[in-house]
């Protein structure tokens, strides 16, 4: 191994320790209140949750219990070694948004390549997916999670399959780890279902009554007359996206799908390719889960 560093190759243990430093590390340290009786400082029953850069995210309960990125990252690690996952370590990247109080980490499992009917050569890469959180409102979650290779649309979307989630206590956060000592294994087959539904996708065609529906299901709406100004405005710029997917991939379930994420990538008005927060941990992402159920119900 430190012949291979002194080579200048980078190894999986090389890209843990520069993973794991990329990690802020986060306190929880009680919190205190003036007693109005004594006028000294006592402990109120909460504690302050802080990192080590010095931003504050918020009180949690005494019972809640902060999760380490790194300690999540030794756990995926040591899997990896145990069953020989093939988990891209060199590759993995961990994010931080919302004043550093939510992360993501993702480490490549696969890269699902096929051909579209329209003869589109479509490339999508699924990752393990660890989201963690240190704030009052925050939760761990952990699955699969997929990013499109194809021009002006990343299709980044967090799948159910085998996915957990949990607030931030002692008990919970034991369950979180559980999970990923259990269930990593299992995730891997996960790039395998992706490509699996990929293709039952692309195979079905659509018509214009599944294209209506499938929009008045994502943006929740049951007549055009008595939508406002704002949510007519976001369908016109879905409609932007509809027009490139179907174009480029298809009017299959495929491009229907891939027309959604295109809409939370790109012309929805929140998109921002500098700063994923929106479709990676707002509600893009949710908007995206959303239509990735839709289409799996088409092909059922």
């Amino acid at each position: 191994m430190d012949f291979l560093q002194n080579l200048g190759i980078e190894t999986s243990s090389t890209s843990i320790d520069k993973l794991k430093k990329e990690c802020l590390e986060v306190f929880e340290t009680p919190s205190l209140i003036q007693s109005p009786m004594s006028g000294q400082l006592i402990e109120d029953g909460f504690h302050t949750i802080l990192n080590e850069n010095g931003n504050v995210h918020g009180k949690v309960s005494n019972k809640g219990s902060v999760l380490q990125n790194a300690e999540l990252i030794d756990i995926a690690y040591q899997i990896d070694l145990d069953h020989d996952l093939g988990l891209n370590f060199k590759k993995a990247n961990i994010n931080y948004f919302k004043d550093e109080s939510v992360s993501t980490l993702n480490i490549p499992l696969d890269v699902v390549s096929f051909k579209t009917k329209a003869g589109f050569d479509d490339v999508t890469e699924v990752s393990l997916f660890i989201k963690n959180g240190f704030g009052g409102n925050s939760c761990t979650e952990i699955g699969v999670y997929s990013h499109r290779f194809v021009c002006a649309n990343g299709m980044e979307i967090r799948h159910g399959l085998n996915f957990f989630k949990s607030k931030h206590t002692e008990l919970m956060n034991s369950k979180a780890k559980t999970f990923l000592h259990s269930k990593l294994p299992t995730m891997i087959n996960s790039a395998v279902g992706f490509k699996q539904n990929a293709l039952r996708f692309d195979a079905k065609a659509i018509t214009k009554e599944d294209i209506l529906n499938f929009e008045k299901s994502f943006f929740n709406y049951k007549d055009v007359q008595g939508i406002s100004t704002k949510k007519k405005n976001q369908i016109d710029a879905f409609k932007i996206s509809l027009n490139e997917e179907l174009t480029r991939v298809g009017y299959t379930v495929w491009g229907l799908l891939q027309s959604a994420t295109n809409y939370t990538n790109n012309t929805h008005y929140q998109a921002n390719k500098e700063n994923k927060e929106f479709v990676v941990v707002g509600s893009g992402a949710k908007l995206n889960e959303h239509a990735e159920k839709y289409c799996l119900d088409l092909v059922k």
